[in-house]
């Protein structure tokens, strides 16, 4: 499963896509950026959607943790989806399997950079 973000700049307001070769492109916008700190986006829930009232919002922090890094993912904004509450659990459950998934790809990348 390929995927990839084309940003053409990492500032808030920049937008872009992440895409996956399994699932389509999704819309992002940055949101925030904390130098060796933070960053936000807001993306679509819906391939090839503009960001509207299905976007949600993520935030990764990374921090030292002495030895290694702790990376922190945080995806807010499933309790103003619109769709019901059976659409919102099942986006949630979604996407938290695809963090899982980004995640254990990233600290195996990591890994063999070190």
């Amino acid at each position: 499963m390929n995927r990839y973000a084309i940003m053409g700049t990492l500032e808030p307001g920049a937008t872009g896509s992440i895409d996956w070769d399994d699932y389509g492109s999704f819309p992002i916008e940055i949101t925030e950026v904390v130098p060796d700190g933070s960053f936000g986006f807001r993306w679509s829930g819906i391939p090839a959607e503009e960001l509207d009232e299905y976007s949600t919002h993520v935030r990764f922090t990374i921090a030292d943790a002495g030895t290694g890094t702790d990376v922190t993912v945080i995806e807010s904004g499933f309790d103003t989806l619109p769709g019901g509450t059976r659409y919102r659990r099942e986006r949630f459950e979604q996407n938290r399997e695809g963090w899982d998934v980004v995640l254990d790809e990233l600290a195996i990348l990591l890994e063999g950079v070190t």
